[in-house]
């Protein structure tokens, strides 16, 4: 696969650097939260504490698996809403999706709280622990049941930051969450000796102030994305919710095999397995935020892409994926199979022989992620061009399926050792059944009818407002539309270059042009200053003194059918439609 810098879509790989950076950043600053808990655990509580961690942790998986639902749909459907220039949309779902989330934390709270007893059985699959163990994992999932409502709700939050031109917010919110988080769990373990449970509450604390800095959002009056109920809309909402089912069916298998992996471990060596399996996920997590950063950008910026019927910009969203799961993912596999021995000996996993199958769990995880991934990618990217049987079965396979039918077949040879080894086989599978899926229900999309280009100089826009004016010639649109097309690339681009790049920095502007169903559609974005154009014209009063100020910007928006502005990624997106 080639990744070519196609002459129109220098902005959106911009755009996409800054979704995968802010994404990796919130990731990794969030999976801090569960890393410091399972090594803080591990260090000062011991092997006890660490096995009913362990416990616990695929109910993480269940408590995740309406907020992956609810994230999804916001990057998804939302994406494309804003693509296609459809906020009444937008503002309308996001009202349900933040109703759902509310909703859909009562059944659980009263799960880990009336029901604690019976999830706990649930969660130890039948293995006989010893009741500490199981006093210690229950009393942790008991206090821990308060954070499913502020979790739930910053799971449509996150990616609403970065559809809403808030890009930074998102990122910044979780590192407060987790400063908060790690202060909690040092004075815990330092001051108050309060275990499990004040390990529990210290979590509980991070989540709601992660919340609140992510509400003071709309704080700003400006911003587009505020959740309105629009009763006149007729909102379909299984198209909603279905661009979220991949993630969430993949998080339900990983709950399960999760519970089965576990029980798996216990029979072959006791509560070490359990212990040793839970380190191994605990540094995994510390590993994951490449794969949710990658998967996150695709599901924005391809949603965007599809809502623009951009098909161009959409495969190329895809491909940047996984040149980004090659190379940034190996990077990181590089540094955490260095780092296996020193994780293993601050994790004090005690004698030689649990020391040697902790270092061979840590690189077999660590060699897996660019591969991983890559799987992410192409769930991604099976999801938002439509193919959402195929995103489920690959889900299914990625969420623990065949990681869970491998480790069952190679622990027969190999023993716990053949646990671990199938944990770096069963990506590598999937990605082959991943390229495989992509292939044959490959959708083929004719984009004849646009051109595209990125410009960075005035003599650039001349050139592509000519390019306009032959395009509308060759494809018999009449000379009004070819002309307000060629107008508003000349006012609106111009005006960019000359006011929206700070000096010393080198603007970019991407410039589509399309036809479709009698309409010339013009789509102009650049990653220069926060500026939106309806915003400006409403609020700009005609000078007496200079009656032709702006003169072009008010033309334009008065000849255009229709002009909506959108802010992804803090990168400006006008699109313009002209009949």
């Amino acid at each position: 696969m080639t990744l070519n810098n196609n002459s129109g879509e220098q902005v959106l790989k911009q755009m996409y650097c800054r979704c995968a950076k802010y994404s990796y950043i919130g990731s990794m600053v969030l999976m801090i939260n569960s890393v410091i808990d399972g090594m803080l655990i591990a260090h000062f509580l011991g092997s006890k504490a660490t096995a009913s961690f362990g416990l616990v942790m695929p109910a993480y998986s269940l408590i995740n698996l309406v907020p992956i639902l609810l994230r999804s749909s916001v990057q998804t459907k939302i994406g494309e809403y804003l693509g296609r220039g459809d906020t009444k949309s937008a503002k309308h779902s996001l009202f349900i999706l933040m109703t759902a989330a509310v909703a859909a934390s009562l059944p659980l709270f009263i799960m880990f709280t009336l029901f604690s007893g019976i999830t706990m059985k649930m969660l130890s699959a039948g293995a006989e622990h010893s009741e500490d163990t199981l006093l210690m994992a229950s009393g942790y999932m008991h206090y821990l049941s308060i954070s499913v409502f502020p979790i739930m709700m910053s799971s449509v939050l996150h990616p609403t930051m970065q559809l809403d031109g808030d890009i930074k917010r998102s990122a910044f919110a979780i590192q407060v969450g987790t400063v908060v988080n790690i202060s909690g769990d040092l004075i815990n373990v330092l001051l108050f000796n309060g275990g499990m449970k004040g390990m529990a509450i210290a979590t509980d604390l991070s989540c709601f102030a992660e919340l609140f800095i992510l509400l003071l959002h709309y704080r700003n009056k400006d911003c587009i994305l505020k959740p309105v109920l629009d009763r006149t809309e007729k909102h379909r909402y299984l198209p909603l919710f279905s661009c979220g089912l991949p993630f969430m069916t993949r998080e339900l298998i990983a709950f399960i095999s999760g519970i089965l992996l576990n029980r798996l471990a216990f029979t072959l060596t006791g509560e070490n397995g359990v212990s040793i399996l839970c380190i191994g996920n605990t540094i995994w997590l510390f590993m994951l935020p490449a794969a949710m950063a990658v998967s996150s950008a695709g599901n924005t910026l391809g949603g965007v892409s599809v809502g623009e019927m951009d098909w161009r910009g959409t495969q190329y969203v895809y491909k940047l994926g996984i040149w980004y799961s090659i190379i940034y993912g190996g990077v990181l596999a590089a540094i955490f199979f260095i780092s296996a021995m020193p994780l293993a000996v601050f994790c004090g996993v005690g004698n030689i022989e649990s020391m040697n199958m902790t270092i061979m769990l840590l690189r077999c995880l660590s060699l897996s992620l660019p591969v991983t991934m890559m799987c992410q990618v192409m769930e991604s990217y099976l999801n938002v061009t439509g193919r959402n049987k195929s995103a489920v079965c690959l889900s299914i396979l990625e969420g623990g399926t065949v990681l869970l039918g491998l480790s069952w077949l190679m622990r027969k040879y190999y023993g716990i050792f053949g646990m671990w080894t199938a944990k770096l086989i069963a990506p590598v599978m999937i990605a082959f059944l991943g390229f495989t899926l992509i292939q044959i229900t490959g959708k083929t999309h004719t984009e004849e009818n646009c051109i595209e280009k990125s410009v960075s100089t005035k003599t650039g826009v001349s050139d592509f407002s000519e390019g306009i004016r032959q395009f509308c010639l060759r494809n018999k649109i009449n000379s009004r539309c070819s002309n307000l097309a060629a107008l508003c690339v000349e006012e609106l681009a111009c005006n960019t270059l000359q006011w929206g790049y700070n000096e010393g920095r080198s603007p970019e502007i991407d410039i589509r042009a399309a036809y479709d169903a009698g309409y010339v559609t013009v789509r102009i974005r650049d990653s220069g200053r926060q500026f939106d154009p309806l915003l400006y014209t409403r609020q700009f009063v005609v000078s007496d003194e200079d009656p032709l100020k702006n003169f072009g910007l008010r033309l334009v928006s008065e000849l255009a059918s229709e002009m909506r502005y959108s802010c992804i990624a803090d990168c400006n997106i006008v699109l313009i439609r002209i009949k």
